[in-house]
């Protein structure tokens, strides 16, 4: 079963703000259960290999912070953090119901920073 939860920022928010609102959502999704991996998506710059975020253009305080070794460390499970166009075309490839019109078909995503 999919499902969503949204908490935004609050106005004048920083990295610590959201770290604890991220936390939350974890925690209601979760519900004492414990997944086998945790998926970020994060709007700004990310190295994907190591799970560090660059970089937030709308929050202050996401300057290097290691998103995934936190999240492993607090959850003790696998996490998984890249940039959300990157994690959006990953989405579609993986659960959109469009015909390929042949079964030759390639993908091509591309990422435009």
């Amino acid at each position: 079963m999919a499902c969503a939860y949204f908490r935004f920022s609050p106005p004048n928010a920083n990295a610590d703000t959201d770290l604890e609102i991220m936390r939350s959502v974890i925690n209601s999704l979760l519900k004492g259960a414990k997944p086998d991996a945790i998926g970020v998506s994060f709007g700004g710059p990310v190295d994907a290999t190591t799970g560090k975020v660059r970089l937030s253009h709308h929050v202050l305080g996401w300057e290097n912070v290691p998103l995934r070794d936190l999240l492993e460390e607090e959850f003790g499970v696998p996490a998984s953090v890249d940039n959300d166009a990157n994690v959006a075309a990953l989405g579609l490839i993986k659960f959109a119901t469009l015909p390929i019109p042949t079964p030759s078909a390639q993908l091509a995503v591309y990422k435009i920073s």
